[in-house]
């Protein structure tokens, strides 16, 4: 008889004290981190959901749409800070506000750049054509 210094087998697979339970637990058991109190198995307050503001998404498609067309970049900031309103008030947040908060931002951001374009515009032509009538144009 051979012996191995009472070294077991590491590659060979745990056996189960019952051999027609298989080697993994069925659930019906409880393992070591298995709570034996039924209150600390959800975190209180985390069972809902919060609804969505009706308007959350629309601010965020204005302030997406805004980016390519400038003008419905102010919808999006007015309507985003009334719904940002609107959900403060409530007490209660909604699952879409930071939707509405990115979208009133790019409202904001698209509103300034619009506005600073056309005064650059209006800029350009004062400027132009004061150097045409500077050259008697």
């Amino acid at each position: 008889m051979r012996h191995n210094g009472g070294v077991s087998n590491p590659y060979r697979p745990p056996t189960s004290p019952d051999p027609s339970r298989g080697p993994y637990p069925t659930g019906d058991e409880q393992g070591p981190y298995a709570s034996r109190d039924a209150s600390l198995q959800a975190y209180p307050g985390h069972g809902s959901v919060p609804a969505e503001h009706p308007q959350g998404t629309l601010v965020f498609v204005l302030g997406i749409v805004g980016v390519v067309f400038p003008i419905a970049a102010p919808f999006a900031w007015v309507l985003g800070g009334r719904v940002l309103r609107d959900i403060r008030a409530s007490g209660v947040p909604a699952s879409n506000q930071q939707l509405v908060a990115v979208g009133r931002i790019l409202g904001i951001v698209m509103t300034l750049l619009m506005v600073l374009g056309f005064l650059l515009g209006v800029v350009l032509v004062v400027l132009t054509a004061a150097a045409a009538s500077a050259l008697g144009g």
